[in-house]
């Protein structure tokens, strides 16, 4: 019984941690989320990177937002990887080796869509 009680104690003590270190970054990120709401901001974002076919940077931009700790998150273009959006280190070291499987370490949301984008188009051209 006492093994039990140790154990769903710890568990409590993880979970609690867990949320305190964790809440600080979701407030923030929700905080900012609803300032943003105002301003479209998946239309700066297309604006950003222009280059970019519209079906092709939707499923980007998608891709970044699951990235943030926030669901639906507004990505802005300029927005910082880890200052701002707070995406895990090992969630975008992930991310990176899957999509940029050259290389690269885009510092911003924008140029982490614009590398994606021509890693994926210098992939086909070489498969095809």
């Amino acid at each position: 019984m006492k093994v039990l009680t140790w154990i769903v104690a710890l568990a409590v003590a993880y979970v609690a941690l867990t949320f305190a270190v964790n809440y600080p970054t979701t407030r923030r990120l929700r905080t900012l989320a609803k300032t943003r709401h105002s301003a479209p901001a998946y239309a700066a974002f297309r604006d950003a990177c222009s280059g970019i076919p519209e079906a092709d940077l939707e499923r980007i931009y998608r891709l970044i937002q699951g990235l943030v700790p926030v669901k639906n998150f507004p990505v802005r273009p300029d927005d910082d990887l880890i200052n701002t959006l707070a995406i895990d280190d090992g969630d975008l070291a992930d991310f990176l080796e899957q999509h940029l499987p050259h290389g690269g370490a885009p510092e911003t949301a924008a140029s982490l869509a614009n590398q994606v984008w021509q890693s994926a188009g210098k992939l086909a051209k070489t498969n095809v």
